[in-house]
């Protein structure tokens, strides 16, 4: 029988290509052992291979040189499938996690160009349909609630507009995803409408 954690550690990070990084990757997994991981921009073309030992992989790669590429790795113990998402603005691959007894919950890695507008209705084929959600990833929003040292942005108000109208909840990395950069931090979130936690959600990213 296959044992299924109660609490579920996630690690999100905006590899912005994870080729040239893969070794420390993999040693950094060895180190804190996460059950999930949201990759974006991952700049992964389909003939390269994405293999982490006790992982596996689901992926969205680069079809044309906008696009970014995003993956999510799950445990191999954990049961799982692709539940692939229906956007277009929003980069994403998702996956569904089978609980017997107790409703699916699905977890998605996504990525937003700062070029390409945030729409309402991309946030809605995010959330519609799905009882139990946990969202990570980068969309280049902004807004004081995440980001208290930077300016917010369309993308942002738009986002929290959603958020607060859907009875989401938004979290934010604590530590620094640019340290040398302090405009771009906090990019990276974790949106979810999760009825009971079954997740230790981790805020902190990769860098």
């Amino acid at each position: 029988m296959i044992n299924r954690p109660k609490q579920i550690k996630t690690l999100s990070w905006n590899c912005n290509s994870i080729s040239n990084k893969l070794l420390e990757f993999k040693n950094f997994l060895q180190e804190i052992e996460p059950d999930i991981i949201a990759l974006q921009e991952t700049r992964l073309k389909p003939a390269l291979k994405l293999n982490i030992t006790n992982y596996t992989t689901h992926r969205t790669d680069r079809s044309t040189y906008a696009g970014r590429g995003t993956a999510v790795l799950v445990r191999n113990s954990i049961p799982q499938h692709a539940a692939p998402l229906q956007t277009t603005i929003i980069e994403g691959m998702a996956i569904t996690l089978e609980r017997s007894n107790k409703a699916s919950i699905t977890i998605a890695s996504v990525y937003k160009s700062p070029r390409k507008p945030m729409e309402k209705t991309e946030l809605q084929h995010l959330f519609s349909n799905r009882r139990d959600v946990l969202v990570i990833g980068d969309l280049n929003a902004k807004h004081p609630t995440w980001n208290p040292i930077g300016n917010n942005n369309r993308q942002g108000n738009i986002l929290y507009t959603f958020a607060k109208n859907n009875n989401l909840q938004i979290h934010a990395p604590t530590n620094k995803n640019y340290p040398q950069i302090p405009e771009r931090n906090n990019r990276s979130l974790h949106i979810q409408r999760i009825r009971k936690h079954h997740f230790r959600i981790d805020t902190g990213t990769f860098q």
